[in-house]
């Protein structure tokens, strides 16, 4: 039978409620097939979740997708969770320019896994140099990361 997005909601927050697993009642994890099911529709609309999230919210609780799944958690939990300290945040500012011969943006580099003169590594080029000394690079397989200056030689 077709649920409402008030009537799924409710019976997500009554399964938070419960003990199962090892847990004594709090957040858990719903397959988006199960979700489906549960709320008796032939797909899960992006229209449908939304209401369902929106009544969710109304019960303190948040309905995140994660993958093929579907996550409910206490918002109040999640507004304890650590905030980063200010000086983290601001040492991602961009640095000021470098000077010549010194890693800037642009710059090619190899990123080396084992020891001295050793192989195994990474080239990539710099795209942004940090104040906190650490770098966004763009690998040649285009996947990115952050990589510390001593981690890192310019080619």
């Amino acid at each position: 039978m077709r649920k409402s997005p008030q009537e799924t909601a409710a019976i997500l927050s009554y399964i938070y409620r419960q003990d199962f697993g090892t847990k004594k009642a709090g957040r858990f994890q719903i397959p988006a097939e199960r979700l489906r099911q549960l709320s008796g529709r032939a797909a899960l609309r992006d229209a449908f979740i939304e209401e369902v999230q929106e009544y969710c919210e109304e019960e303190g609780l948040k309905l995140t997708p994660l993958g093929d799944t579907y996550v409910l958690l206490s918002i109040d939990t999640m507004l304890r969770y650590r905030r980063p300290p200010e000086e983290l945040i601001e040492g991602f500012r961009p640095a000021p320019l470098r000077k010549r011969g010194q890693l800037s943006v642009g710059t090619r580099f190899r990123k080396n896994f084992g020891g001295e003169g050793e192989e195994d590594g990474y080239e990539g080029t710099v795209e942004q140099v940090y104040k906190n000394k650490t770098l966004f690079v763009r690998y040649d397989d285009d996947s990115v990361g952050i990589a510390s200056l001593d981690e890192v030689e310019p080619l």
